[in-house]
Parts: structure tokens; sequence; C-alpha cells
């Protein structure tokens, strides 16, 4: 609550696609107790959850990944004016001086920099009060394995993603790729083999059918000689789990999941088996072992 206001988030999910919908902030005037009402609202892209509060601001965690920032000074014309995307879900939200505190599924505890940013409500909204589209934004992550430095190896695969590109619409995005003047669309991830060492960039542009945004970044690739000879061989992997619930009720729908490794050049994935278990207990102790056999 802040003064004679109560903030409600809320929203409903599709058991089926797993998409989130109906979700929305709502400020209700608790002035009088005896006369509640709802002073304004604001629909939140993704899953609204948890919220904190400075400043006339509230930060909201988003289960679909990300904060939203929305300007409550009006009471009845809350406004988004920023958005952060995370690489899992957020679930929880803490807000201390400068920064956030995010529970993220994905990145563990994520701290973002508040930097202030503020952005006119006259660029949200147009003259006739409705909603104008605000442009996606665009960001690059680059994975693979460097042998020496920032250097990439030759013909091995590096990784693009654009998994933490983001609309504050929530709208569908489209991408475009530009590596070695060779163009990819729609691939939001992917894999590519550089022939020659040398210095690449790598653009990405996103759409969201009206505006775009486009992100830079560059990859370094050298040919290094490997230390060591890759030959046949297999082995077993054994992760053991152990989960506690300290809770007076039921837990369900835990999900366990291996990451598959990958060798170097020339590409070839490890066969085995990833395990997926979903387990219902009550309050207790319970040990999860998931074996592997590997064979390279």
């Amino acid at each position: 609550m802040l003064g004679n206001y109560a903030y409600i988030s809320s929203f409903k999910q599709d058991r089926e696609t797993e998409k989130y919908n109906e979700s929305i902030l709502q400020i209700v005037d608790i002035g009088e107790l005896s006369d509640l009402k709802i002073s304004g609202s604001c629909d939140i892209p993704g899953g609204a959850w948890e919220m904190d509060s400075i400043g006339g601001f509230i930060y909201i965690s988003s289960l679909s990944g990300g904060i939203y920032i929305v300007d409550v000074t009006d009471s009845g014309r809350p406004v988004i004016v920023d958005s952060l995307k995370t690489s899992g879900t957020s679930y929880d939200i803490t807000i201390k001086g400068n920064y956030g505190y995010i529970a993220d599924g994905f990145e563990g505890l994520a701290i973002v920099e508040l930097s202030g940013r503020a952005i006119e409500k006259e660029k949200l909204y147009t003259g006739n009060d409705q909603d104008i589209n605000l442009p996606p934004e665009a960001f690059i992550e680059v994975m693979g394995d460097k042998l020496s430095g920032d250097y990439f190896q030759i013909k091995n695969p590096v990784y693009f993603s654009a998994g933490k590109t983001f609309d504050p619409d929530g709208d569908d995005l489209s991408y475009s790729w530009i590596i070695d003047n060779n163009q990819y669309l729609n691939k939001e991830s992917f894999s590519y083999y550089f022939d020659k060492q040398g210095e690449y960039e790598v653009i990405l542009v996103v759409s969201d059918g009206e505006d775009s945004s486009e992100a830079t970044s560059t990859v370094q690739v050298a040919e290094i000689d490997l230390p060591v000879h890759a030959i046949q061989h297999d082995f077993t992997v054994e992760i053991e789990y152990t989960l506690i619930n300290n809770g007076p009720g039921s837990l369900k729908d835990i999900k366990c999941f291996m990451r598959i490794p990958q060798t170097f050049s020339p590409l070839k994935y490890f066969r085995c088996v990833k395990k997926f278990v979903i387990l219902l207990f009550c309050a207790g102790k319970i040990i999860i072992k998931i074996v592997n056999h590997i064979i390279v």
C-alpha cells in the first residue's frame, strides 16, 4: 500500500500453452474502507507477480521474465515507463536504494541498477488517450568455448541468442541476424561456424511489426592448437538432488533437467538420456537420483 491506495497484481494462465493473459495491475482507493473502488489499472505483459515501490513507482516482477516499472503518481492513469528482461521467471523483487534485487529462475539473484530514466507520458499516449506502440529492445548473447582470452576457436560452433530481447507491449517479435554477410531470419537462437580467423561484427534487428531495434556484438575468431586429441570414450554422470519441503502443504510438478554438453570441433553432441521428473509429495524429504550413461 502507498498512502490511501492498495496495489493488486493478477493474471490468468492457459494450462495448455502455459502463456499468461489478462495480466494487470489494479489500484484500489482505500480512503473510505466502507466504499472501496478501483481508481485505475494498467495491463502488464506476462504474468504480473510480486511488487515493490519507491518514489511514486511500482516495480512488478513478471512470471514471463523481467520487471516492469509503472508510474503511479496519477492513480487514475498508471503507465509503464520502463522494463527489463531477464532469462528466467522473475519471482520476486525488492528495491533498496538505487538497486533492484530480483529472484530469477535462470540467473539466480539478479541485481539491476535503477538509473531513474524517465519517459514522459506524452510519449506513451496520443492526444485521444489511446496507447501507441512501444519499440522492442534488442540484446545479443554470445556463448561458446573460448580457448584463449576472448577468442573463439575456428570451425567450432559459436552460439548466438536473442533470449533477453523483449517488447514492452508484449508483442510477438521477428528476428533478423547478419553475420559475415549472411542473413538469418526468424531465429531467436542458433549456432554459427566461422571458417576464417578474424574479427566479425554480428548485427541483430528485432521488430514488433511497427518499430524495430538493433544491437551489435563483436566476435574474435582464431586458430588455436588443441592441447588434447579427442578419442572415443564413455562415462557415467550421476546427479543427486535432495528436496526438503518444510511447508505445511504439498509441492507438485517438480521438474529436473540436465543440460547436454558438447565436444569441441568437430561438433558432436553427447548421447545421453534427458530425465524429466514430476513428483507429488507432502511435507518431508525426498531424494531424486538422475543417472546418465554418456558415449562420446
